[in-house]
Order: C-alpha cells, then sequence, then structure tokens
C-alpha cells in the first residue's frame, strides 16, 4: 500500500496488536503519534485519511478491509465506529490534539533529552 504509507505508518505502529501497552485509548495512541512523527508526515498522513474517505464516500473502498490490511487491531466497532467514521474520528483527534503535543526528535541536538512519549 505504498500510496498509503505514513497512513499504513500511523495504523500499524499505533493500532498493531499490542498498542494497549502503549495507550489506554484511540486518543492516547494519536497524541503518542503525534509526539513521534514531524509535521510533515503528520500532514501527508492526513491527507492519505482524506483520500481514502472520498473513496469510502464514492463507494470504491472496503474501510474495514483497508484497514485489516493496514494492521489494525483496534476493534473500532466495539466503541460504536464503523471503519469510516473511526479513519474520521482518528483525523478529528490529530487536528485537535497536533498544536498541543510537542514532537520530539529521534535524532539532533535534543534527541535523547525525552522519551518519545514525553516521559
Amino acid at each position: 500500500m505504498n500510496d498509503l504509507e505514513e497512513l499504513e505508518e500511523f495504523i500499524g505502529c499505533y493500532f498493531h496488536q499490542d498498542w494497549t501497552m502503549k495507550a489506554e485509548t484511540d486518543e492516547d495512541a494519536v497524541k503518542l503519534y503525534l509526539s513521534q512523527f514531524h509535521e510533515s508526515l503528520v500532514d501527508q498522513c492526513l491527507a492519505e485519511i482524506d483520500a481514502v474517505v472520498q473513496m469510502a464516500m464514492e463507494g470504491s473502498d472496503n474501510i474495514d478491509a483497508l484497514l485489516d490490511g493496514l494492521g489494525c487491531y483496534y476493534a473500532y466497532q466495539n466503541f460504536g465506529y464503523t471503519g469510516l467514521e473511526w479513519l474520521k474520528r482518528l483525523k478529528s483527534l490529530i487536528q485537535m490534539h497536533r498544536d498541543q503535543i510537542k514532537f520530539v526528535p529521534v535524532n539532533g541536538p535534543n534527541a535523547g533529552e525525552l522519551e518519545p512519549d514525553g516521559r
């Protein structure tokens, strides 16, 4: 899924089978993601979410199968969301928290001062 590289990175890394070891909620996972990814990559992820949402609204994509293919183990159905609704929620959470969460670089002069989750 090379055309969804950043979305795959986000979903696959933050909503994999052990995602609850790092976050209690999907919102916590979004905050962790924002602390670990540069703004340009977050922008790309948002653009990819928009593209998937547009495809789904045109009826040309199965969101559940796509999320499964991206490595998603988050059971959004258990919280009353469809795959499309959950993607829209993720976008909203990213937009809501992106100005509040400080990106912590893993390389450079400030690297290593904080753990990626801000601790």
